[in-house]
């Protein structure tokens, strides 16, 4: 397996524009689209998206009849089949057809985006009249002159088998892009016409070296800006996330494995055991922490306190006191943990109609990403502890490649890793604070209408603690994790796909997860000896209880194929804990005195 870049410059004449979701100036309709060039230097330029020069290669290879080419390797719509059988959108498990060949935008690294530019003007006629209709003026922004050449470059990123020539998917590319009359907005009359088109294969060194320990620290970094969509308020938005989930990545381990099984028959039969963390953006090379909810503020002087030691409000209680529920955005994160402030962008799409060659009407949708800063990776870890020491060789081999088709936007990241030493454990006392650091699947949710929440969190607790912890009391927020696509592909009882059954699992009824998120607290009396049970959940993070995992039909023991039925798990980075942060931030904690 090998990893390859190809380089691709367009030469454009002008004038060139493509649409920004952004406003411009005063009356300006249309404005050249600029975003942060991440993979240099973060400086905004204009640019030409990554998903236009997909759409235009489709386009050309279905034209030149290669419509295997252009589903190898620009993948289909997830997979879908009526009740009947027949391809559509009624019924079926969305299985994912990804392409294999990831697109950067393409950006033009020499005209200054910063500065204002001329515009140009265009009119309607009205058909009826033959004249120009009232009010339909466009004001063009308009940065290049027309009759000049102006140059766009961008990567593209694949994953070859040993046994593929580059130069061959090298040619079938340049092909494409040499066939494409034009590109961007108002083509039809005369914009944007490429005049060549240059395709430079580049294979980047490989690292080969060995692991020298079970556990890996790893680092990020990203060539474009990242979506990793979290629950969605509207369905034609996709907001990011901060972090990275630890799913995300070993979605696409999986994905490289499968192109080449033979070489990787270790790790592919023990990845669902390989445990990767979430990764979180990091400003000084340091992983930061979820802070826990037990934070508060309180009084006029916003004195932040933690109240972990306390089950219900002191009596003496005659200040105003906000959760961190009530704060104002400025109030975020609270000084002991720092959390980088990340820019967005806003990119609204729309699905094509191939036929008609133009836009499909009412299929508007809009991602907001975070451009990742200069110098800001995302840091994580991966856990290798439960699998085979012959499985480490593979998976860094994997890793030294660079994983691609990340998130929404499909991005690449360069990995950086190295051994990694197993979490400390604090001194413990008779009490134990645990913070959830990611979403973590533990209430039975058919629990919660015959007894209070406390019992059913202290019967979680109990049963993956095998009583060494007695919770004692906590503070935490829950929401519901699944809708179409999660229901579809875990849960409803699959239909057969090219005559082959897919796997299925319960009775096929809809059961969103109840996930604990991430800064909920809870508070526990130590029975025995746990200093061996918390040096394991911080390595491995928390395991489901018995009945939660009976509720989601998963049978009550873990087993190799959890993975089919539930993305929440702990091997996909759902869990994961850190301990005693009341002592280890220097947070005071809530006194009587703070409260009169």
């Amino acid at each position: 397996m090998k990893r390859v870049f190809f380089d691709v410059t367009l030469e454009l004449e002008g004038p060139i524009i493509t649409g920004s979701t952004a406003t411009g100036n005063l009356g300006i309709d249309l404005v050249m689209a600029r975003t942060a060039d991440v993979a240099e230097d973060g400086a905004k330029r204009f640019y030409l998206p990554g998903t236009l020069l997909k759409g235009l290669l489709r386009e050309a290879w279905q034209q030149f009849g290669q419509y295997a080419v252009a589903r190898e390797w620009l993948g289909d719509p997830s997979f879908s089949t009526t009740k009947d059988g027949e391809d559509g959108e009624d019924d079926g498990p969305n299985e994912p057809d990804r392409g294999r060949l990831h697109f950067s935008d393409a950006f033009d690294r020499i005209t200054d985006a910063t500065k204002s530019h001329d515009l140009r003007f265009r009119t309607r006629i009205d058909r009826e009249r033959g004249s120009v209709d009232e009010g339909a003026l466009l004001m063009i922004e308009s940065p290049y002159i027309p009759g000049q050449r102006y140059r766009f470059s961008a990567r593209l990123t694949a994953l070859l088998r040993d046994t593929e020539s580059p130069a061959d998917i090298e040619s079938k590319i340049r092909a494409a892009f040499l066939w494409i009359p034009a590109v961007g907005a108002e083509k039809t009359v005369g914009f944007g016409r490429i005049h060549s088109a240059e395709v430079k294969l580049a294979m980047p060194p490989v690292r080969k070296s060995a692991p020298s320990a079970d556990r890996l620290a790893l680092k990020l970094t990203f060539d474009r800006p990242i979506c990793f969509a979290k629950a969605r308020l509207h369905p034609n938005l996709f907001e990011s996330a901060d972090m990275v989930p630890g799913a995300a990545l070993k979605g696409a381990l999986a994905r490289a494995l499968e192109l080449e099984p033979h070489r990787f028959q270790n790790l592919r039969q023990h990845l669902h055991a390989v445990v990767i963390s979430d990764f979180f953006p990091a400003d000084a090379n340091k992983r930061p922490v979820r802070f826990p909810v037990s934070l508060l503020r309180v009084g006029e002087r916003n004195l932040l306190r933690d109240a972990i030691e306390y089950r219900h409000a002191p009596p003496v209680l005659h200040r105003e006191v906000r959760f961190p529920i009530d704060w104002k955005p400025y109030e975020f994160p609270p000084d002991p943990y720092p959390w980088p402030l990340l820019p967005r962008e806003v990119r609204v799409r729309t699905a094509i109609d191939g036929d008609q060659r133009r836009a499909k009407d009412e299929n508007l949708f809009a991602y907001e990403m975070v451009v990742p800063p200069p110098k800001t990776p995302w840091l994580g870890f991966i856990d290798l502890s439960q699998v085979p020491a012959t499985c480490a060789m593979e998976l860094v081999s994997l890793l030294d490649l660079g994983v691609e088709g990340l998130g929404k936007t499909k991005a690449f990241a360069a990995v950086d890793w190295r051994p990694a030493s197993p979490p400390a454990i604090p001194p413990l006392g008779s009490t134990v604070a645990i913070t959830l650091q990611t979403d973590s699947l533990l209430l039975n949710p058919s629990r919660l209408a015959q007894q209070p929440l406390l019992e059913s969190y202290r019967e979680a607790w109990q049963q993956i603690s095998g009583g060494k912890l007695e919770l004692l009391h906590f503070f935490h927020r829950t929401r519901l994790h699944g809708g179409e696509y999660i229901y579809r592909r875990f849960q409803q009882t699959r239909q057969p796909r090219n005559g082959v059954n897919m796997p299925a699992n319960g009775d096929g009824l809809y059961r969103p997860y109840l996930l604990t998120e991430p800064g909920s607290v809870f508070y526990f009396q130590v029975i025995g000896e746990a200093s061996a049970l918390l040096a394991k959940w911080q390595r491995t993070h928390l395991t489901i209880p018995r009945d939660t995992r009976q509720f989601y039909q998963l049978g009550d023991e873990p087993t190799s194929s959890d993975w089919e039925h539930c993305p929440c798990l702990p091997e996909n980075g759902y869990g994961e804990i850190a301990i005693d942060l009341h002592r280890t931030h220097g947070v005071s904690l809530l006194q009587e005195v703070d409260c009169v």
